[in-house]
Formats: C-alpha cells, sequence, structure tokens
C-alpha cells in the first residue's frame, strides 16, 4: 500500500491494546500521504502521554496531535506558525484509552475527546493549491522523513484512521470496534496489528445476510429485513423474482438493514438483496409465500382514525415511533379481527412492552414483537349491537438498566408501530379526545419505574408508566397526556445514552426534534431528584426559560416527589429568574408520597398503587387550577 508506515523500533502490545494490538514502542512514518485542504480527519486511539510536549500522530508541517504541559493539545497549520487547540487537562486520563479526533478545513478545526468537543480554533486551514502532499508520524511527528527525537510519545497509539473531509460537526459515539478499511473517505488506515500496514480498501470480502420477510399480505407492504458483516453499505438494492435491481431507501442500521416494499400477489415469490458501496455483496435469494389480497386491509400509522398521545410520538406514514413508556393510542375498528404490528429490527433484549385491550376488556402484556394479534372480548365479539370495537394501546416499560441504548438512533428500546391489520372490508374511526392537552417531564418516577416492584423477573417487567401517578392524573384531570421520562436524568445528570434536561427536552429522542405545536394547556416539570445537592440554578432556568419561549402554557415546576434538597431551588430561583415569571408557577409536593404506603428499596419509587390512588389525587388536585383562565393562587407551598 502507498501509506504504509516505515517502522523504527517498533514494538506492539496485544495484553492491554485497545483493538487486536497496540504500537507501544518506536516510530512509524510515511510519507506519502495526501490531504485536502476543503478539510480532512485524522483520529487514533491513544494511552498515556505524561507532561509533555509529546507527539501521539501528525505532521511538523500541517498538524500534530498530543500533550504540553500535561493538556492534550492539537496545531494545526500549512507551514510556519501552527495554530493551537488546548482540551485541557490530561495528565489524570494516561492510564485508560482514550479516543481523540482532529477535524480541520477552513473554517477552522475542532479537537475532540472521546466524542465531546476539546478545543475549537477558527484559523483557517490553507494551502497554496488544493492539497497538502506531507508525511504522517506515529509516535512522534514526521518532518521530511525524520522525526524529532524529544518528542516520542510515551504511551501506545491504536486505529489511526485518516479521513477526507469533516468527519465530526457534532457530539458522537466512538468506534466500539476497528474499522475495515472499505468505509467511503477513508485516506488511510493503521490497525496497528503487529505491522504497519495501511488497510484503506483491503476490507475483508463482506458479506450480507439472506433477508428474512414479515408482513405477506398482498395489497399491503412486507417488511425485508436481515445482517450484514464486514463493512457497512452505502445503500441497499434488492431484486424481487429475479428481476431486475430495485433502489431502496433501506433502514441501515449497525449491523442491519430493514425497509418496505409493496407485498406481491398471491403465490410463491424469492427476493434478494444486495449492499452496494463498500459492501457488493449478494443476501439471499429467499423464498416466501405471499396470502390473497382479500383476506385483510392494512391500516397505516398515520391514519387520521389513530388517536395518539401527544408530543411523544413520531409519526409518518410507515412508523410511529415512541421512545417513552406511558406513549399510547387508541382508535375504533369494525369487523371481527385486529393485529398490531411492529418493526422489531432494531430492539434488543430485554425487549420493551405494551399493554392493549379491546372494548374495555381485561389488559393484555406482551413483548413487542413484529406481530400482536388483539382479541375482542366474548361479550363484544359478534354482537351487532357494537358494530365499532374500542383498541387501546400503551407503552408499558422498557429496560431502564442503563445497558441499552435508548436515546442515540437506532434505539434498541423504542416502540416503532407499523399499524393494524383488520380483516377484509374493515374500517377504522378516530374516537373523541379531552380537550386538554399537558406535558409532562420528569424521571423514572414518571416512566412508571418499579411501579410494581422490584425483581420481577427483568426491569421491563418490574415497570409501569400505565399503573402510575402521571397515567392516574390523566383521568384526574380529563385531559391527554403526554409522557417524558427518562430515567436517572436531571439538569445536571445523565443517564446511560440519555443527556441532561436541558438538552433532551426539545427532542424525541437523538436527531428528532419535539414538536410543542399546538401549544399544551399545561406543562409539568418534575425533574431534580437525580440531581441531588448539585446546584441546579442555571441549568433549571435555562431550560424553564426555553420551554416558555416555546410554549404559550403555564408552567409548573413539581418539586422532586419525594420533595428535597431542591426545594429552595425551585421555589426562589427559578421563577425570579425566568423571563416570563408570571406564566410559571411552583407548587411543593410534600406530603404527597409516603413510601410506607409501597415504594422500592430506594424510596424514591412509589409502587403504582400507592401513585395512582394517593400521589395523583393530590397533584392533581394541587395543578388543577393552572389551566390558563383558571389561576386562582401562583404560589402553593
Amino acid at each position: 500500500m502507498p501509506n504504509t508506515l516505515t517502522l523504527t523500533g517498533g514494538t506492539f502490545d496485544s495484553a492491554a491494546a485497545k483493538f487486536g494490538q497496540a504500537l507501544s514502542g518506536g516510530t512509524g512514518s510515511t510519507a506519502s500521504l495526501t490531504l485536502s485542504a476543503s478539510g480532512f480527519t485524522a483520529e487514533a486511539w491513544i494511552r498515556g502521554g505524561g507532561s509533555g510536549p509529546a507527539v501521539a500522530f501528525g505532521n511538523s508541517s500541517v498538524f500534530w496531535v498530543g500533550t504540553n504541559g500535561g493538556n492534550l493539545v492539537a496545531y494545526v497549520g500549512s507551514g510556519g506558525t501552527q495554530a493551537a487547540l488546548s482540551g485541557g487537562a490530561y495528565a489524570g486520563l494516561n492510564a485508560a484509552w482514550h479516543h481523540v479526533a482532529l477535524t480541520s478545513g477552513p473554517s477552522g478545526s475542532t479537537l475532540w475527546l472521546d466524542g465531546v468537543q476539546a478545543a475549537t480554533n477558527a484559523t483557517a486551514l490553507s494551502a497554496t493549491g488544493a492539497t497538502f502532499t506531507a508525511g504522517l508520524g506515529v509516535r512522534n511527528f514526521e518532518a521530511g522523513g525524520s522525526f524529532y527525537g524529544p518528542f516520542t510519545w510515551p504511551g501506545a497509539v491504536d486505529e489511526l484512521t485518516v479521513w477526507s473531509g469533516i468527519r465530526y460537526t457534532a457530539a458522537f459515539t466512538p468506534p466500539a470496534s476497528p474499522y475495515t478499511g472499505g468505509e467511503s473517505s477513508l485516506i488511510a488506515l493503521f490497525h496497528l496489528d503487529g505491522n504497519g500496514t495501511d488497510s484503506t480498501g483491503a476490507a475483508p470480502a463482506p458479506s450480507l445476510g439472506a433477508p428474512s420477510i414479515s408482513g405477506l399480505t398482498a395489497g399491503g407492504t412486507t417488511t425485508v429485513s436481515g445482517v450484514y458483516a464486514n463493512g457497512t453499505p452505502a445503500s441497499v438494492t434488492y431484486s424481487l423474482d429475479g428481476g431486475g435491481a430495485i433502489a431502496t431507501t433501506a433502514s441501515i442500521g449497525s449491523g442491519t438493514y430493514s425497509f418496505t416494499i409493496a407485498t406481491p400477489t398471491a403465490g410463491s415469490h424469492t427476493v434478494s438483496v444486495t449492499g452496494t458501496g463498500p459492501n457488493t455483496a449478494t443476501g439471499g435469494p429467499t423464498g416466501f409465500t405471499t396470502a390473497a389480497a382479500a383476506s385483510s386491509v392494512s391500516i397505516a400509522p398515520n391514519n387520521t382514525a389513530l388517536l395518539y398521545s401527544p408530543f411523544n410520538w413520531q409519526i409518518t406514514a410507515t412508523v410511529a415511533t415512541a421512545w417513552n413508556p406511558g406513549a399510547y393510542l387508541r382508535t375504533l375498528f369494525s369487523g371481527t379481527s385486529c393485529v398490531l404490528n411492529f418493526d422489531v429490527s432494531q430492539n434488543v433484549a430485554p425487549l420493551s412492552q405494551i399493554w392493549w385491550r379491546v372494548d374495555n376488556g381485561p389488559w393484555t402484556q406482551a413483548s413487542v414483537a413484529a406481530s400482536i394479534p388483539c382479541s375482542i372480548p366474548p361479550s363484544t365479539a359478534g354482537n351487532a349491537d357494537v358494530p365499532l370495537h374500542l383498541l387501546e394501546v400503551w407503552f408499558k416499560s422498557m429496560d431502564s438498566s442503563g445497558s441499552l441504548n435508548r436515546w442515540n438512533a437506532p434505539a434498541q428500546t423504542a416502540l416503532r408501530f407499523q399499524g393494524l391489520t383488520l380483516n377484509a372490508g374493515a374500517t377504522v374511526l378516530a374516537p373523541g379526545s379531552a380537550t386538554l392537552r399537558v406535558l409532562i417531564f420528569g424521571d423514572s418516577l414518571v416512566e412508571g419505574v418499579r411501579a410494581l416492584g422490584e425483581a420481577i423477573s427483568t426491569t421491563p417487567d418490574d415497570n409501569d408508566a400505565l399503573f402510575g401517578w402521571v397515567a392516574a392524573l390523566r383521568l384526574q384531570l380529563g385531559a391527554e397526556i403526554g409522557f417524558v421520562g427518562w430515567g436517572g436524568t436531571g439538569y445536571t445528570t445523565t443517564f446511560g445514552s440519555t443527556p441532561v434536561f436541558g438538552t433532551h427536552y426539545a427532542s424525541l429522542a437523538a436527531g428528532v426534534a419535539r414538536s410543542f405545536s399546538p401549544s399544551p394547556d399545561l406543562v409539568i416539570i418534575n425533574h431534580g431528584t437525580n440531581d441531588g445537592a448539585s446546584n441546579i440554578q442555571a441549568a433549571a432556568t435555562a431550560v424553564v426559560n426555553a420551554i416558555l419561549a416555546a410554549t404559550s402554557c403555564p408552567v409548573i415546576l413539581l418539586n422532586p416527589l419525594p420533595a428535597g434538597a431542591q426545594n429552595n431551588v425551585y421555589l426562589a430561583a427559578v421563577p425570579a429568574a425566568s423571563t416570563t415569571p408570571a406564566r410559571v408557577h411552583y407548587v411543593s409536593s410534600a406530603g404527597f408520597f409516603n413510601p410506607a404506603n409501597g415504594a422500592d428499596s430506594t424510596g424514591f419509587h412509589p409502587s403504582g398503587s400507592n401513585g395512582a390512588a394517593l400521589v395523583a389525587p393530590k397533584v392533581a388536585a394541587a395543578v388543577r387550577g393552572y389551566f390558563a383562565g383558571g389561576i386562582t393562587n401562583r404560589w402553593t407551598h
């Protein structure tokens, strides 16, 4: 390979490498690396560093990344004086592996540490021509084919990668596995697994798994999904019954693909899938049989007869997605059968759970699955006086341990509803909805964590958003309520993949904006328990002001259940600092929750019966008067 490193005294560490092996002694250099002046990205995993100056990787005239004075630093330039980026103290991090990346272009440069922006410099990267041709050094910087001896990196370097273009523009999750060499925009890839070989373009032969098929009713849609390995495809095409390739906007996730096609006519068919770009292998063909079209009718998730809980769904023509337990939907349907359809291709065990019921029959619990049949109670099934049946579905619970990704796409716990399948000739009708719409922000107390007790089986079994104080509050207020509960989070506290409240309030999930239109009639904020004794004043004030700007309704600050250390902050600091104080109201929850009446071992999570029967009526009585036009007393203590 033209960019293969020449190693000088190279030694490799396999006992404690990030991936495979790592260069832990000696140096390496290549003199033929070409970088675009319009932008490039260099990244690696590093360990150690000392006080510096020391260079983990780079070039003496274009860029280098390392440490200086105990700080993580980078220098960028086009010869002569280089612009400095200081990422702050690094000495305390030396013992562990850390991901560092440098992005640089005409608009300046950014230094990233473990996926978080560490430093920026607006000095433009410039050159006489369109590209730089420069060497690249590892564990030192290359300079005209030689190294500067005093600056050798005292630790190890692994998975050094250079890309054309600006690869990172916002916070990101560092790669959890080595790159393959087949990724788009790669300039050079050094695994440093015992050699200096450049693996760009040398990915192992990709393989694309044979597709699986679901939803086989002619006249509707069929979901095609599967897995791939050894390289992410740039796009996916499919061929039906040996015909020509058909392009599709497939959902390409980590190791999976999923898309829908119009289900072919009744009979036997085959489908094969091809990944294009770095992954060009073919999966399939897979045979399947399609049922006659007359057997059923499909109701799309964006059908206006489906009534969804407000503020916590993203609804499209093919899928309605909810990330928070407590999201619900209901509709009226005719006919004799009803099946709930879900996309489960991105879900990971322990699977999230739902409740469903028909015609006020018993609630039935189910783990999310591709299809869930909903039976009609004997009392109304076939009864001519009941031509329409009421279907209700609730997002019951998900894993709350923090081990699964619930925020970043594709979320492993999200509910992805793909509509209903009814028998042929059946229709749907929109049910009535409450006039008032309430949006509630909170943590595990809002999403119903441990409402059913502790350690029943898994965390989804323990948790229940339907059997808790927020669901009961919906009935107490006579309102449609949007639950937005992210367990473990607060104004200053993150949990698992979920960021702080000030980041997630305006998003359904990462990259998915929440709509506040039309404005809710009331917003209730019940955060703060997870912040402990931290000073939340600035963070709380900022997010309250942002919610005021996004809505036109009153905002109630319900201090944490049980009432705790943040009481004075809620009472004094936030309303006083608000840009619209007349719309901000403090309600104390003191005395609302008595753990003796049912709580988990932490004393923070009420049992469902305690929350629904004791907490909810007190909250309802405290907030009922704050709806627009009905405010009688701004402060309730």
